[in-house]
């Protein structure tokens, strides 16, 4: 599954990952995972996830389509000190684009506390548009960080957009011949 995945996703980015190799065969399925008792998670597999409550992981994925679609909600989670409260995410992608989202109510440690957090994110033409947000209650933007990371030659570049920092409501300033390049 995880060699399948990364190709899908190499459709829309490239990963620079000479491991990736297309599919031998067509593939399409659908899946749900209920989550009800997650002792066996967290006691077997997982032993600093203290808290995983009841929650749903379904979706399917047609490789001949190009079609992702997969919902995860969750309403909590507690891992080594970590509390997330009411994790959802979606993804879907069709022959275009692979768009993903990713909310969560609130998350906090002791000396960190997030609430109506989102992460957002587009993929197509090796271009990941991005955006970590969060918002007040009222409306407001508390944070915000956007910006698009493309595949060049042996990495990546990440720039941030003009409009991309934004701090308790406030607009920063962003020149637009910022990036930063990582990879080999």
């Amino acid at each position: 599954m995880p060699g399948t995945l990364k190709n899908h996703f190499s459709r829309y980015f490239t990963l620079h990952d000479t491991s990736v190799t297309g599919a031998t065969r067509a593939q399409a399925f659908t899946f749900q995972v209920m989550l009800r008792d997650s002792r066996t998670l967290t006691e077997v597999f997982f032993p600093q996830l203290n808290r995983l409550s009841a929650g749903v992981i379904e979706g399917n994925y047609d490789s001949e389509k190009m079609n992702l679609n997969l919902n995860i909600d969750i309403s909590t989670v507690a891992y080594s000190g970590f509390d997330i409260d009411s994790l959802s995410l979606r993804v879907i992608s069709d022959t275009q684009r692979l768009q993903s989202t990713l909310r969560v109510g609130s998350m906090a440690d002791s000396m960190l506390h997030l609430t109506n957090v989102r992460l957002s994110a587009s993929v197509e033409h090796d271009s990941i548009e991005v955006a970590l947000q969060t918002m007040g209650g009222n409306g407001d933007t508390k944070m915000l960080f956007a910006g698009i990371c493309n595949s060049v030659p042996n990495g990546y570049q990440f720039r941030f957009r003009p409009d991309g920092i934004v701090f308790q409501n406030t607009k920063w300033n962003v020149p637009a011949d910022n990036y930063i390049i990582f990879g080999s």
